[in-house]
């Protein structure tokens, strides 16, 4: 299945940021935008393969922590995982594409909420099936998708594509984790401009410029792939989880809505 652009979803704006106060509100407002993302496909609510885990309050509305780990049984593999937040003006977080033939998928992110919502996860499998969980995340007002950005954009061009890798599997835990298999986080500098933003001087908007594609991969086998959209946080943070098979080196390939690619490559230890 291919997305749709996520331009079509800034449509929405004008009825997604009003108050959604109560449960039927918050279906009205899923059953206005699930045609634009997946049509009239059916989608099997499933805790079972699905963990999403995401705070029921925030501490700050413009860095929210998520994670998804999702795992198929019966030799099925995964096509894409969507993540959604129902009322933000880009209602789609990201559409992830993990490498063919995986059964397991695990995501870590931080995004940033306009207003109380619902939080998605909808996992595709190789034969088209849906599967969903969800989760209400209630925010402190900030209206984060608005809020002025923390980056100095007389500055941006000095930091702006600029990259970190550390590994941060968990040290002596009984995580399941072991000398392979391994958890990373990603750090990118990029000022993830919403466009709904405005000049503190000028009083005008600031023109939209996020991150809209990003690719790893580790040597030259691909991990994943992802479409974002605005909800990913300023400065954004990936945590995903690798396998140390001896490939030298992970690379990460990015592009932003302007048309600028960024590329880093950061060596890995070998497989033992």
């Amino acid at each position: 299945m291919k997305h749709k652009s996520f331009g079509w979803a800034l449509a929405f704006a004008s009825v997604l940021c009003l108050p959604q106060n109560s449960a039927v509100a918050a279906e009205a407002t899923w059953s206005a935008i699930k045609p634009a993302i997946f049509q009239e496909r059916v989608i099997h609510h499933s805790r079972e393969l699905i963990k999403l885990e995401a705070p029921y309050r925030t501490l700050d509305d413009r860095v929210i922590p998520i994670r998804v780990n999702t795992t198929l049984t019966g030799g099925r593999s995964i096509k894409s995982l969507t993540l959604i937040a129902d009322d933000n003006p880009m209602p789609v977080i990201g559409v992830f594409r993990p490498a063919s033939d995986v059964s397991s998928f695990g995501i870590g992110l931080n995004i940033r909420l306009d207003g109380t919502s619902i939080i998605r996860a909808v996992v595709e499998t190789e034969d088209g099936s849906l599967y969903m969980a969800k989760k209400l995340v209630k925010t402190s007002g900030q209206g984060a998708c608005a809020s002025p950005p923390v980056s100095d954009l007389d500055k941006i061009d000095e930091t702006i594509g600029q990259m970190a890798f550390n590994d941060v599997t968990a040290k002596g835990a009984a995580t399941g984790f072991t000398s392979i298999a391994r958890r990373g986080r990603l750090k990118l500098m990029h000022p993830n401009l919403t466009g709904l933003q405005m000049n503190q001087v000028t009083l005008l908007h600031i023109p939209a410029r996020y991150i809209d594609k990003l690719t790893v991969w580790q040597g030259k086998r691909e991990l994943f792939s992802v479409e974002t959209g605005i909800t990913l946080s300023e400065n954004p943070e990936l945590e995903f989880e690798y396998r140390l098979d001896g490939a030298e080196d992970l690379t990460v390939e990015a592009s932003d809505t302007e048309g600028t690619k960024f590329k880093t490559s950061f060596p890995l230890g070998p497989a033992s």
